[in-house]
């Protein structure tokens, strides 16, 4: 296989602040834990105790085992509980595996902890399961090559109310979806993954997890579905720190903003006086809401569908039932970062553009800001294409 390498300003559509990280990163230093080359972020994520490690690799081995994991994973667990930090990436659970940068941020999660390794900082890759998103539209549809063109595949109908996408059933529908991979890309080892992980009886955060666990079993890559209440119980200060400090949180995102602004780029991410870092599951549907804070007397109140909530309420909710809150965007990295050992987050464009406004949530929360590594970004070009 032939490689050619260009710089990343030849993507089209990239944002100048991405372009500025990748390219030119020493003026944006106030806004980023580390350059995207620098070395200091291997010396960092052994600040969790031994009881919050041991539970967090026993509710890991739980999960592996039932993605597939074994082997290196189980030993790179074990190297969790002993006091290795991680190196982290994600992705929603799109059908199938999702787009090709999927792989391609577990590939690059995986040599930067083998870096680290080697540089004397024992660290190991995870991949974090943004199940809690609620966007079926996002997860639903992949495309395969076809003849001439890109076939889009999809299941669906979407849910009648916009549920966490990771415990949706793939039913039967799975099956026709199936057949038109098996008729694009016939019968070899990537459509027999599949088949094995995309069953009718999964559900599309178990069906993706087994295959990213089965793809990068030879490497020891730990996969992390975070819906379990277990990690929410891990990651709650988090999590009651934005009910407790939604103000103060919301005057450092203001200023993070100016900061941006000021310097000739946008807010990634669109906060307003009614924002929050959070989302709340209704008890009855299931459906995730997304809070919003509303004065009221004398206290901040919050609105989720049709029902008013006080700090007081929120937190009594938290302590019972910590499952059912759940970070936003702007909050995720902090919430896994507070669960898992991180020494350094690795992203896409996107991510990376919005991480210079969750920089300050993360320095407001955790008294620390993780470092952000780029993912590898590639195109793969078939001979005959090409």
């Amino acid at each position: 296989m032939d490689a050619e390498c260009y710089p990343s300003s030849i993507v089209p559509h990239s944002s100048r602040l991405f372009l500025d990280y990748a390219e030119s990163p020493e003026p944006l230093a106030p806004f980023y834990a580390s350059t995207p080359t620098g070395r200091s972020w291997m010396r960092d994520g052994r600040w969790l105790s031994t009881e919050h490690r041991g539970r967090l690799a026993d509710l890991l081995d739980v999960q592996n085992a039932q993605f597939g994991g074994r082997g290196l994973t189980t030993a790179n667990i074990q190297r969790l509980r002993d006091g290795a930090s991680a190196v982290v990436t994600g992705q929603q659970v799109g059908l199938f595996g999702g787009p090709l940068y999927t792989l391609l941020k577990a590939a690059t999660a995986i040599a930067r902890a083998r870096d680290a390794t080697e540089a004397g900082f024992d660290t190991v890759p995870v991949f974090w399961l943004a199940s809690e998103d609620h966007d079926f539209a996002e997860v639903a549809e992949m495309n395969l090559p076809a003849k001439d063109d890109l076939k889009p595949i999809a299941i669906g109908p979407a849910p009648e109310v916009a549920v966490q996408v990771g415990e949706i059933l793939l039913g039967q529908r799975i099956e026709a979806a199936l057949a038109e991979v098996d008729e694009l890309l016939g019968v070899n080892d990537a459509t027999a993954l599949l088949h094995e992980a995309y069953r009718p009886d999964a559900t599309m955060a178990g069906a993706f997890g087994k295959l990213i666990a089965q793809i990068f079993a030879p490497w020891g890559l730990i996969v992390i579905d975070p819906a379990a209440r277990g990690f929410h119980v891990l990651g709650a200060k988090v999590l009651e720190e934005a009910i407790h400090r939604a103000d103060a949180l919301q005057a450092a995102l203001n200023g993070r903003d100016e900061e941006l602004i000021s310097r000739g780029y946008h807010a990634q991410v669109k906060v307003t006086e009614q924002s929050s870092l959070l989302f709340l599951l209704d008890e009855k549907t299931g459906a995730r809401l997304p809070l919003r804070r509303v004065r009221g007397d004398g206290d901040t109140q919050w609105k989720a569908g049709g029902r008013r909530y006080t700090s007081a309420e929120l937190l009594e909710i938290l302590q019972a039932m910590p499952e059912r809150c759940s970070p936003n965007a702007l909050l995720r990295h902090v919430f896994h970062d507070a669960v898992l050992p991180t020494s350094a987050d690795s992203g896409g464009p996107a991510e990376i553009a919005y991480f210079a406004q969750a920089e300050v949530i993360c320095r407001e929360i955790l008294g620390r800001a993780t470092a952000i590594l780029r993912r590898l970004s590639a195109t793969l070009v078939e001979p005959k294409i090409r």
